[in-house]
């Protein structure tokens, strides 16, 4: 898949799309220390104890989600070509482009470890504090303040500050009401199919070795996409249905088998309590008391922390980061036993009340006689079709009639009825701290399925997790 507008000035091997081009403009921005420092942060940083092979990182990611926005955005706009100026048409190109390769420059160590299990779990922010100090607003800060020349570079040649104001809503997925909205639904958009998404899965798949996870047909959903001439919204040709039903199931297995594995879980609670204390002990890159973060440590910080902690882990002051680095290395986080909630009511009453998970995680230390201390409970939850927030829920369809786009009114059939299983499938991941306390793991196991049972009001053991 090679581009047909840009100008490349060299191509870069990829185990998914074989070759990806990249255009000088390009060539300099990840030629910069701040994008290079994306090879020292992996994508799926615990996944790797579970599928040693899951070591890729976020500057391949990055690579690929750049080469998607470039070929879909060309697709969306072959129409537009043959009635446009090339020029104009190619500058587009680039800046949906730019905004697939910086989407991720702010990344953290570990990856999403860093905001939903040290920024979240450990330092307790809430969902609207974590959005004021999350990835995208970093990449966002590291864009602007110019480091290591990102801001220059952008606008050094044939893009202005206008256009770098649009590549950053780009990345937020934060439409300008007076542009165009197809802009914004390829790379970042929270309510339909992205390129960001489309890479990592099949990424993911192919680094972890489960390939046949990677349900998605590219050049199918390539081939089918458009731009309502009207709305100037992104849409598929109805025939695309079966496609983007694939891409659903690839989407759920993977979050199921992979990202939600409960000792992959188990290693992101454990990565979540070293950032923790490397931060309280040694690294100040996090201020609690503001909820602000320290952008010229930050910046300096890759996966490596995890080494070079090591490396210090005799210092005395370092006592409760050299414990959390000696839980990594031993493995110690086991889960016990994992109960299935499927369906909203359960979001509901999970969600709507934290207090309930102390209290499941009382009971079920009382029920097992051990200490409430010594179990620690890790709810994920996976978006179905139809929440808010699932990326299917806002896909629009067309078809053509008389060589015409005519957008549906309904959804397909087939995407139709996914709509029954809408909401949210939950995992209750039981760990226990004492690794190889076989005895203790049976007891806390046994009351984890009493639990079980008195949630769902059920008198059968539920469904124990064997992945």
């Amino acid at each position: 898949m090679f581009s047909h507008i840009i100008t490349p000035v060299d191509i870069i091997r990829d185990p998914l799309y074989g070759y990806i081009e990249f255009t000088d403009l390009e060539r300099k921005i990840f030629n910069t220390p701040i994008f290079h420092r994306l090879q020292y942060i992996k994508q799926t940083p615990s996944v790797m104890y579970v599928y040693p092979s899951a070591t890729h990182t976020r500057f391949s990611h990055s690579l690929g989600t750049m080469h998607l926005a470039g070929i879909f955005t060309e697709r969306v706009l072959r129409e537009e070509l043959e009635n446009s100026d090339r020029a104009e048409i190619e500058t587009i190109v680039q800046k949906i482009r730019l905004a697939g390769l910086l989407h991720d420059i702010g990344h953290g160590p570990f990856s999403h470890v860093f905001e939903f299990h040290f920024l979240a779990k450990m330092c307790g922010l809430n969902e609207d504090d974590l959005r004021k100090v999350n990835h995208e607003v970093i990449g966002e800060e590291i864009i602007r303040n110019d480091i290591d020349g990102i801001k220059s570079i952008i606008t050094s040649d044939t893009l202005s500050n206008n256009d770098l104001e649009e590549i950053i809503n780009m990345i937020r997925g934060d439409p300008n009401p007076n542009d165009d909205l197809y802009k914004y639904q390829i790379v970042a958009c929270k309510n339909t199919i992205t390129v960001d998404i489309l890479d990592y899965l099949a990424r993911d798949a192919h680094h972890t070795g489960t390939k046949e996870f990677n349900l998605i047909d590219l050049p199918r959903l390539i081939q089918t996409v458009r731009m309502l001439p009207d709305e100037k919204r992104i849409a598929y040709h109805a025939r695309a249905v079966p496609t983007l039903y694939l891409v659903w199931i690839c989407r759920y297995i993977m979050y199921l088998l992979v990202y939600y594995h409960r000792t992959v879980r188990g290693f992101d609670l454990m990565s979540g309590e070293f950032l923790y204390w490397s931060n309280k002990e040694y690294y100040n890159f996090f201020d609690e008391n503001q909820n602000k973060i320290d952008l010229d440590v930050y910046i300096q910080l890759t996966d490596n922390i995890f080494g070079e902690m090591y490396r210090l882990r005799d210092n005395n002051s370092l006592k409760n980061t050299r414990r959390s680095i000696e839980k990594i290395i031993r493995r110690q986080y086991r889960a016990a036993y994992s109960i299935e909630l499927n369906g909203p009511e359960y979001y509901r009453y999970f969600m709507s009340k934290p207090i309930v998970h102390e209290e499941i995680r009382r009971d079920i230390a009382e029920k097992a006689g051990v200490d409430e201390d010594e179990i620690i409970l890790d709810i994920p939850s996976i978006n179905l079709p139809w929440h808010p927030y699932f990326p299917i829920t806002h896909v629009d369809f067309y078809r053509e009639r008389d060589g015409k786009i005519e957008k549906l009114r309904e959804v397909p059939g087939l995407l139709r009825g996914l709509h029954r299983l809408g909401g949210h499938y939950m995992i209750v991941h039981v760990f226990m701290k004492e690794y190889g306390n076989e005895e203790k793991r049976d007891k806390i196991r046994k009351a984890a399925i009493e639990v079980e049972r008195r949630i769902k009001g059920e008198n059968n053991e539920g469904q124990l997790l064997n992945y």
